[in-house]
């Protein structure tokens, strides 16, 4: 998943950890090997990496925390590609 923010409507990065969970589970993947993208505003479009973390859980729900940190070129590298067939107002 690819976010950005463009200072629109509600942000997605103030409810990560909720989102997240809630498409980990309706796709059925691992939570914790899945690596959420957000993309930063800027000629080049820099990206952020976030990772969550299982923080604690109350019954049978989990909360989880998010872990930021710059895409490295790699990653950069990937997600452009990933990016490279989707219409600019898309992403």
């Amino acid at each position: 998943m690819v976010l950005t923010d463009t200072g629109e409507g509600a942000s997605a990065e103030n409810c990560l950890p909720e989102l997240a969970k809630h498409i980990c589970r309706d796709f059925q993947l691992p939570l914790d090997r899945v690596r959420w993208i957000e993309q930063r505003a800027g000629s080049p479009p820099q990206f952020d990496v976030i990772t969550l973390a299982p923080l604690t859980s109350v019954g049978d729900e989990p909360f989880f925390r998010g872990t930021r940190r710059p895409a490295d070129s790699r990653e950069a590298q990937l997600v452009r590609a990933c990016l490279a067939g989707v219409p600019p107002e898309d992403h």
